[in-house]
């Protein structure tokens, strides 16, 4: 017989080799081990907002961020100049509202950093 299983490890610190076990619990409570089995983890996480454009002055980063790493976006215009920076620490949730207000229309791009390694970076408009 074959099962699939799949789960997302959010906990998942950086790309590498890592492990993993599967624990079955059968109904009447005995339960065996399976595993380990080895997954190779390559690539950046996916960074990705909304709205984008953005019409008004609230934008919301959504990544896989992770409790007690930091975190700091940097705001940059087409031509590389840092508009906005700031930083987060404890994340427990998949999203960052990022205040746009003060912010000129125009192309944007932010990149995301996880304890001061760029995890991804994404365009977006202002209008």
């Amino acid at each position: 017989m074959v099962t699939e299983y799949e789960f997302i490890d959010k906990d998942l610190l950086q790309p590498g080799l890592v492990y993993y076990r599967i624990k079955q619990i059968d109904f009447d409570g005995e339960f065996e081990y399976h595993g380990p089995r080895a997954v190779s983890i390559s690539g950046k996480r996916e960074v990705n907002g909304y709205p984008n454009p953005v019409v008004n002055d609230d934008f919301v980063l959504n990544f896989g961020f992770s409790p007690d790493l930091q975190y700091e976006y940097i705001l940059m215009d087409a031509l590389g100049n840092v508009i906005k920076t700031e930083q987060l620490i404890s994340k427990s949730s998949d999203s960052w509202d990022i205040s746009l207000e003060n912010v000129s229309s125009g192309i944007y791009f932010i990149r995301l950093f996880e304890n001061n390694q760029a995890v991804g970076s994404l365009k977006l408009l202002k209008k």
